[in-house]
């Protein structure tokens, strides 16, 4: 029975398969699977379905890491945390939401090989580097920080529905050597800064339920990122999640803290916040994103060990969650100030 949650059909987003466990890039299995775990025969079901995940990373030689997320009713957290043990897995971290008046957890249920995981020394050298986030966070200022990108000229627009590319392409943006920016231009900066296949960047980027933030200083390109959405039927009603990702600051721009303007553009955007409905970001350690993550009130959910190659390199992610109405408050209507824009779409 487990083998049917299990197909070779690839992902086109950084969410992952959507219903299924499949090939996910730099040697994962990954899935955020169409279930509602909400008693101990369903978590059972559930730990039959990782243990043959675990399974085809310890026998495949193509496999080197699983990573399964579904939504598990709170009640039965510890029993599945338990019986996961037994089959070697872990919760490597959880995010929260609820889903019909009753509470939910989305656990990352990990499995790796010895190659990809943490020794406890590292892990707490991560999990200091991200209490030294938060730490420095409290001593920023985030409204100085977006007044001092606004008096550097910076701007940033967001764009979602159909023809995005288009629409960003209609404002005239070139890059710092002049060349004009398009669709194709922005599929390469995120293929050459995440490693992602061409043909998956172009998808994500079009996909009409994703936002597209562009960050400019006058017609001058600075940086992009998305915001990701989907809707995942659990059987029972469907959940939304919105996954804050792939932000690119172009390097003749860094150093001006500019994720922290990207970042308050796709809050500012992203829409309201339903029951059911999840927003998180998977940052990488060795950037400021967790510490920018952080100055919007996001809450540190856990560490993914190794989970993907960026700018060449394996690197291991923080899961932070985040809550749109407490990062708009932060903000205390400077919107209106900092130049963000929205799109051409009004979306």
């Amino acid at each position: 029975m487990a083998q049917r949650f299990y197909n070779t059909n690839p992902p086109q987003s950084s969410i992952g398969p959507r219903g299924y466990v499949g090939p996910a890039g730099y040697g994962r299995l990954k899935g955020f699977l169409n279930l509602r775990v909400d008693n101990e025969e369903r978590a059972e079901m559930l730990v039959g379905i990782v243990e043959h995940g675990v399974r085809m990373v310890e026998n495949d030689g193509q496999w080197s890491r699983l990573s399964i997320r579904v939504p598990v009713n709170r009640e039965v957290m510890e029993y599945l945390r338990k019986e996961l043990r037994g089959v070697g897995a872990s919760i490597e971290a959880e995010l929260t939401m609820r889903i019909q008046g009753r509470d939910y957890v989305v656990p990352y249920i990990g499995y790796s090989t010895e190659e990809r995981r943490l020794t406890p020394a590292v892990q707490e050298t991560f999990e200091q580097s991200v209490r030294s986030a938060y730490a420095k966070a409290e001593r920023e200022a985030l409204q100085e920080l977006l007044i001092g990108a606004m008096r550097k000229g910076y701007s940033a627009k967001v764009f979602g529905g159909a023809g995005k590319a288009e629409m960003v392409g209609g404002l005239g943006l070139v890059t710092a050597s002049g060349e004009r920016v398009g669709m194709e231009h922005m599929v390469s900066l995120m293929s050459s800064t995440y490693g992602y296949p061409e043909a998956d960047a172009r998808s994500s980027i079009a996909n009409q339920e994703n936002l597209l933030a562009i960050l400019h200083r006058g017609r001058e390109l600075a940086g992009m990122a998305l915001v990701e959405r989907e809707t995942i039927g659990t059987g029972r009603g469907a959940i939304r999640i919105a996954e804050f990702t792939d932000i690119i600051v172009l390097s003749e721009h860094r150093g001006n803290r500019l994720s922290v303007m990207l970042t308050a553009a796709r809050l500012l955007h992203i829409g309201s916040e339903p029951e059911g409905c999840c927003i998180y970001a998977e940052a990488n350690l060795s950037t400021p994103i967790p510490r920018t993550l952080a100055l919007y009130g996001g809450h540190f959910a856990g560490i993914l060990p190794n989970h993907a190659e960026i700018s060449g390199e394996m690197r291991s992610l923080a899961v932070m969650q985040l809550n749109r109405r407490e990062g708009v408050a932060r903000l205390d209507g400077l919107e209106h100030f900092v130049g963000l824009g929205r799109g051409l779409d009004g979306d």
